[in-house]
């Protein structure tokens, strides 16, 4: 079965699944240990250590998250949408790559389709609005 899907339709397609999850990103609190131990994890930071307490340094993960997280809530104040905002970012990027490296290879349709597949994928979607580093480690993969 084919995905035919114009240029408007996937601008618009997009549109609503970034304005959705931005929705959820400012309404929902942080919703499990991971999102409140990493959001505390940027609020200490010292721009070389990651603290998951005062004193108590966390090296389980590497910083260019918590910079991110640092610096949008710098920007944008210390909130839930804040520190979820750099994984967006990093999922649109890889959106952004795949769309490219589609185009390489194939067709303007085919590069449609992969974004439409990789973006509107379950675990992508959520973790685009999470406090997470999985968004990260995708983009450096990717």
């Amino acid at each position: 079965m084919r995905i035919l899907l114009h240029r408007t339709g996937l601008i618009w397609i997009i549109v609503a699944l970034v304005a959705l999850r931005i929705m959820g990103m400012v309404l929902v609190p942080l919703t499990d240990t991971t999102e409140a131990r990493y959001a505390e994890i940027a609020r200490l930071i010292d721009w070389i250590t990651p603290w998951s307490k005062p004193d108590v340094p966390f090296w389980g993960k590497p910083p260019l998250v918590f910079w991110m997280e640092a610096l949008s809530f710098k920007a944008f104040g210390i909130n839930e949408f804040a520190v979820r905002l750099p994984s967006l970012l990093a999922t649109l990027a890889t959106s952004w790559i795949i769309w490219r490296f589609a185009l390489l290879t194939g067709t303007t349709q085919t590069a449609r389709n992969a974004v439409l597949i990789y973006i509107t994928t379950a675990l992508v979607y959520v973790a685009s609005g999470a406090v997470m580093t999985d968004p990260f480690l995708t983009l450096g993969v990717t």
